[in-house]
């Protein structure tokens, strides 16, 4: 479940938002109280928030704010809320994903929150969430050659890096699409980054190779060249 936040002086905007949004999409919500609060949210390493409704009619340089959260949070969807036109010639300085004009009607802000929506899911396609010493990182899933397993600990190898997560490899399969396979008690492999499959082994983008088992060898094979051929 996504969680949306709120940061307005304007309780009026909380007030609608619970009677237009939290009845009609199962949401988590908090609100903000101050641009300090958030702040130190998003210095902490991550921003609790998913979607975050930014009200800068009433804010400081609420776009350089924006800017701020995104530089450390670049997960977040954003929708500005502003009372004037005036207020927005800076908005593209930042990524929005909507914008609201005050007063603005109750089918524009579903539209805002379905479209943040939207991208979120779009995001999480093209990532791969996991937890390491507390934090949460996103590895781009076109960046990963291959992930092995060493007893209780997973090497994920990408293009300039290796991340080791304590996790079992059945468990992180469970997050991946289905370019990934595993062809090895030990290894999965990202379709993507193959460059040759001979006897019993795979040879990726970066020069490494990988060996399929036995067992798996007459599947891996034929869930790679489908693969192909779609």
């Amino acid at each position: 479940m996504y969680q949306i936040g709120v940061l307005s002086e304007d309780q009026a905007v909380w007030n609608m938002l619970q009677e237009f949004l939290f009845s009609k999409y199962p949401l988590k919500r908090y609100q903000y109280f101050s641009k300090m609060e958030l702040e130190l949210e998003a210095n902490s390493g991550a921003v609790r928030s998913d979607i975050l409704i930014l009200d800068i009619h009433h804010m400081q340089d609420g776009i350089a704010f924006a800017k701020n959260i995104q530089r450390k949070d670049r997960r977040v969807r954003l929708i500005f809320i502003a009372g004037t036109t005036k207020e927005i010639s800076r908005i593209f300085e930042t990524d929005p994903t909507y914008l609201l004009i005050k007063p603005f009607r109750k089918n524009q802000l579903y539209k805002a929150v379905e479209k943040s929506i939207m991208k979120l899911q779009e995001n999480e396609k093209r990532f791969l969430a996991l937890s390491i010493k507390d934090k949460l990182i996103r590895i781009p899933l076109q960046e990963i050659y291959y992930i092995q397993s060493d007893r209780r600990y997973l090497r994920i190898y990408q293009q300039q890096k290796c991340d080791t997560v304590t996790m079992k490899l059945s468990a992180i399969m469970e997050k991946l699409p289905d370019y990934f396979i595993r062809c090895h008690q030990s290894y999965v492999v990202n379709i993507d980054k193959i460059v040759r499959l001979e006897k019993n082994q795979i040879m990726l983008e970066n020069g490494n190779f990988i060996t399929i088992s036995r067992n798996r060898l007459q599947l891996a094979k034929n869930t790679i060249q489908k693969y192909f051929n779609e």
